[in-house]
């Protein structure tokens, strides 16, 4: 199937509707009640899927500001058929920037305390959510290796294994995947943490 395929047409009315909404923004700016420059950044923030805007209006101005990409890690996580969450992290609401995370990738033992304390500080499946819902947002190096989220341990309810997400790249595309929590974590399973 051809990329264009996929996507969902929009019928006349939708149409229509949209054609309201850019000359309600035309309109709003020559009347001055929306800064021009700034309708625009957000627009192409819209069109890039570069997160979401809000207009605030202040003493009858609208002003336009990206919102940030935010992870509610403290969340629900994932419930997946078979599989008990025996433990979730959380850690608040993350603001997302490529920059304030890392990929661990050293020789972790399969026990002991270097992979609890890291079991205690790694994101948990909730970020893997948000990654796979944002892929444009993915930090390139995630892009070889299956990237562990320790922060949510399930347990298998047939033969009591624990196990983790991850996330894999095939096709240019990411999905996720189960791992076993005794699985060796390396450089082609690293976990990834808050900077």
């Amino acid at each position: 199937m051809e990329k264009n395929e996929s996507r969902k047409k929009m019928n006349n009315y939708q149409l229509g509707e949209l054609f309201l909404k850019i000359v309600e923004i035309k309109r709003r700016i020559e009347s001055g009640a929306l800064n021009y420059k700034d309708t625009i950044d957000a627009l192409q923030n819209v069109i890039e899927n570069n997160g979401h805007i809000m207009a605030k209006v202040i003493k009858g101005v609208a002003e336009i500001r990206d919102l940030p990409h935010t992870v509610d890690l403290d969340e629900q996580p994932l419930e997946i058929n078979g599989y008990m969450v025996v433990s979730h992290n959380g850690g608040g609401v993350f603001n997302f920037d490529d920059r304030a995370v890392t990929l661990f990738s050293e020789d972790i033992p399969k026990n002991g305390y270097q992979l609890k304390s890291l079991i205690t500080n790694a994101f948990n499946g909730n970020m893997l959510d948000f990654l796979l819902n944002h892929q444009d947002l993915i930090p390139n190096d995630c892009r070889e290796v299956y990237t562990c989220f320790l922060g949510t341990i399930y347990q298998d309810l047939q033969d009591d294994q624990p196990y983790i997400r991850a996330m894999y790249n095939y096709r240019d595309c990411y999905h996720s995947v189960l791992l076993p929590l005794d699985n060796d974590f390396d450089r082609c399973t690293p976990i990834l943490l808050p900077t």
